[in-house]
């Protein structure tokens, strides 16, 4: 079972630093804390509105994915309250959000960082590529499925 659910050194993920100090807003701090005591309906319901928009905008990029099948990345945000399963290989593609203390399977590849590092990413804001050398995203398992999603975000 991945472990993915535990909750993480806010300035370490396995032993990396993930401070993300030039991304540090103090309105995206709040942002963990303020959700902790909220179920998690509302937002999955965002979530799957943000999936099916994507989809819409780059329908190309999401056919690509097909070739992940039904394999799935763990996108976890180091300091929110739960970490975000996504099936981006599906005829319909999921995310799933996941409070940290329930188990699951084996994911093909988990992407950690703070929310701002990882907002900066999909934003095209911040590359991939400088992030995960200064140590602010760490990638562990498949890196060409990682890949083939950074390309279709």
């Amino acid at each position: 079972m991945l472990n993915a659910m535990q909750p993480v050194a806010e300035s370490s993920i396995g032993g990396k630093d993930v401070s993300g100090e030039r991304l540090r807003s103090p309105l995206l701090s709040l942002i963990g804390p303020a959700l902790r005591p909220l179920p998690l309906w509302p937002l999955q319901r965002a979530a799957d509105m943000a999936v099916r928009s994507m989809q819409l905008r780059q329908p190309e990029a999401f056919s690509r994915l097909r070739q992940l099948g039904d394999a799935f990345l763990v996108i976890d945000a180091v300091d929110l309250p739960f970490v975000m399963a996504i099936w981006p290989g599906m005829e319909k593609p999921r995310l799933v959000l996941v409070e940290r203390q329930k188990p699951l399977p084996p994911a093909i590849a988990i992407v950690r960082g703070k929310l701002a590092s990882l907002l900066a990413l999909i934003e095209g804001k911040e590359d991939g590529d400088a992030l995960f050398f200064s140590r602010e995203l760490l990638i562990e398992g498949d890196m060409t499925a990682v890949l083939h999603l950074r390309n279709a975000i």
